[in-house]
């Protein structure tokens, strides 16, 4: 046993993306309990490959893949018959593969909502096809649709502030609550709210997902699934 646990990824926005971000410390905290260290294969705006090396030189004893990956990366993967598991896959998959119920948060998130009454509910996610996003936009809409309420999404740059989109949304659509497609956006809505004196819940209510740790460190701690 090498004791060294690989993650290969190829998304440009690895570290400044909140799911990603998620299942990355979670591999480094488990692997740390179990007495393992964590090497980082990557591939950024086409430059060579470390990801490779990782594979190549068998240097690990298993690989968490966190996609997007070209399949010549997993083709490799499985030419040195090194066990990995794909991460938060954005489609169903041959490989073991590790994903979360998206429909099922976003529905009880959703539902959460609407069982306080509320009817002017906003959703707030990225500019993105990665599958989780698609099904927890979908989701917000029949559940909106089911209860035959107006929706109101808001697809936010990850480049991009979210304030100047948002004041529009509280001026045009007047939301009592939103929800959120991941913790960070709700945390950035924290903020905003705070410098414009918007209370939280009193006059906005805000549930997100993920459960990440930092949700119990803003105050009043963040609603998540």
């Amino acid at each position: 046993s090498k004791e060294n646990i690989g993650v290969v990824y190829q998304a440009d926005d690895f570290f400044r993306s909140g799911p990603i971000m998620t299942i990355f410390n979670g591999v480094v905290e488990s692997a740390a309990r179990l007495g393992y260290c964590v090497s980082i294969g990557s591939k950024i705006n086409g430059r060579d490959a470390s990801e490779i090396k990782i594979i190549e030189d068998r240097a690990v004893d298993g690989i968490v893949i966190v996609p997007p990956v070209e399949k010549n990366i997993t083709d490799k993967i499985i030419h040195w018959k090194i066990p990995f598991v794909i991460a938060n896959s954005a489609e169903n998959s041959d490989y073991d593969s590790i994903m979360c119920d998206d429909e099922n948060g976003a529905a009880q998130a959703i539902k959460f909502l609407l069982e306080l009454g509320h009817k002017r509910i906003a959703h707030i996610s990225y500019e993105s096809i990665h599958k989780s996003v698609v099904i927890r936009r979908n989701i917000y809409k029949k559940y909106m649709t089911k209860n035959a309420l107006k929706p109101k999404i808001i697809l936010k740059r990850r480049d991009k502030a979210l304030e100047a989109d948002f004041i529009k949304l509280i001026k045009d659509y007047r939301p009592t609550a939103i929800f959120a497609y991941h913790d960070n956006i709700a945390w950035e809505l924290y903020f905003i709210c705070a410098s414009l004196g918007i209370r939280i819940p009193d006059d906005l209510s805000i549930i997100g997902i993920n459960d990440c740790e930092n949700d119990l460190e803003v105050i009043p701690a963040l609603s998540t699934v």
